[in-house]
């Protein structure tokens, strides 16, 4: 057969070289500039995509190795189909058969196992191509899911070509998901941007703003309103002001002065400037005396003035025992509806009522009583007065009665004198003020007897919070004294 290819070629030469060409021709060759065609490789010839696989005398001496791979790539959403061809071309003289081989992949995870799912189509029965013809193949990838996926295939020939070494087609597809949320999430990031926009635009304006404002104010002299109680404490440390001590030593620092030249003349507020000025007078009895009166208002300044402490216990005894009667009245009410009880209405006593039983209360209203019977005592004892200067003559010439009713005095024993124990009792509610009775006896006392109990209960609540409170403002004092002691 070798034999037979090299005659061939040797018959093309000869028969291709010109026998004479002369020199001096006129006859140009048109074709002179365009490329020569190409002989067809005697021989198996295929090319394989940009690959050339040839016939290299043998078929078994690079078997096992890779002679080339061509790649095959897809790029598609998951779920949609996408093609890709892989080009064969027969450019040798020999008729080539064909046929696919699936290389199985290696799973690096032996104990897990994958799911079998084809994701790579084509048309893997065998075929044939004949001198001169070519074949584009195609490919299908389609996958349900996202993700990359390969397959390798062998594309094996006859007669064997590349001595035998492995044609190898690397089918990869690339499954994307689907990003079904893009047009939200771009809405969401305009949006976004949007804000971000208006709020540092806001954060400009706003410092704009904050900077625009009216000069501060000229601030006031030192010392423009300060009084004299000021003055006095720093000028004489230690010391408290107290207005009538201050105006005492006013009229003391004047009295050093003659009345002409008292015009004018005012004290600075300092003890210790007025005690230079005294002991510089050359009068020593002036001088004396006004030292007196100054050392005698001088030394109650260093007592701090007498304020009265506010009782922090009545205020707040007060206010819970306002709460509680409030509570009573309301419970009162709640009860009365309950049981089915009228309403009672409620009429306020007059003012002059009301005095009066605070009056009671307190005692006052029988001391008015004594004092109206006292005043009554006095006018009736004008009047025996009167009577008694007549009589007077007569008691004159009584004595011996006189003396008989102070031997009877004298004779009869003198009682002891007991205590008398005051009983206040309560006065008497006016007509207005008596509580309403629905006219059954029953009712009545069932709504005294649960009142009671309420009530009972409210007293008891009101004891317990008061004494808490009670004892929570006593340490709070405690402390406050121990602060200032210490």
């Amino acid at each position: 057969m070798l034999m037979a290819e090299n005659e061939y070629r040797e018959s093309l030469q000869e028969s291709s070289l010109p026998e004479y060409i002369p020199e001096n021709e006129e006859n140009i060759d048109p074709l002179a500039g365009q490329p020569d065609i190409e002989q067809p490789f005697i021989g198996p010839s295929l090319q394989f995509n940009d690959f050339t696989a040839r016939w290299g005398g043998d078929s078994h001496s690079m078997k096992g190795k890779l002679a080339n791979s061509a790649r095959v790539t897809f790029e598609a959403f998951a779920g949609v189909r996408n093609t890709s061809h892989l080009y064969l071309v027969n450019d040798g003289t020999t008729t080539i058969y064909y046929n696919w081989k699936k290389i199985p992949k290696i799973n690096p995870f032996e104990g897990c196992a994958t799911p079998k799912t084809q994701r790579f189509y084509f048309n893997t029965s065998s075929g044939v191509l004949l001198p001169g013809d070519s074949l584009k193949f195609p490919f299908v990838f389609k996958s349900p899911n996202s993700g990359i996926f390969t397959e390798k295939w062998h594309l094996e020939t006859k007669p064997v070509v590349c001595n035998g070494a492995d044609l190898e087609v690397v089918l990869r597809g690339v499954a994307l998901k689907e990003d079904k949320n893009k047009k939200a999430r771009n809405e969401l990031e305009m949006e976004l941007l949007h804000k971000q926009a208006v709020a540092n635009i806001r954060m400009i304006v706003d410092e704009i703003i904050a900077g625009v404002r009216t000069p501060d104010r000229a601030r006031s002299p030192v010392d423009a309103y300060i009084t004299d109680e000021e003055v006095f404490e720093r000028q004489n440390p230690g010391m408290h002001f107290s207005n009538d001590v201050i105006n005492q030593l006013k009229e003391v620092y004047l009295e050093q002065f003659p009345e002409e030249e008292k015009e004018g003349v005012s004290w600075d507020l300092s003890v210790s400037n007025m005690k230079k000025e005294l002991m510089a007078l050359e009068d020593e009895d002036l001088r004396e005396e006004l030292l007196n009166k100054m050392n005698m208002a001088v030394s109650s300044l260093y007592f701090p003035p007498f304020t009265p402490a506010q009782s922090k216990m009545y205020t707040v005894g007060y206010n819970v025992l306002s709460e509680v009667m409030d509570k009573m009245v309301t419970h009162a009410m709640i009860l009365r509806n309950m049981l089915g009880m009228p309403e009672k209405e409620e009429t306020m006593p007059e003012t002059d009522q009301i005095l009066a039983a605070n009056e009671n209360l307190r005692g006052l209203g029988e001391k008015k009583k004594k004092k109206d019977n006292k005043e009554e005592d006095k006018k009736d004892g004008k009047k025996d007065n009167k009577k008694g200067k007549g009589k007077e003559k007569e008691d004159k010439e009584r004595p011996k009665s006189k003396n008989k009713a102070k031997s009877r005095m004298a004779a009869s024993p003198t009682p002891t004198r007991e205590k008398k124990t005051t009983v206040i009792k309560a006065p008497p509610l006016p007509k207005d003020m008596n509580p309403v009775s629905c006219g059954d006896p029953v009712l009545d006392t069932k709504f005294r007897s649960k009142l009671y109990i309420q009530v009972y209960g409210l007293l008891g609540d009101m004891m317990e919070n008061m004494v808490g409170m009670f004892e929570d403002i006593k340490m709070e004092e405690d402390q406050i004294i121990m602060n200032a002691l210490s």
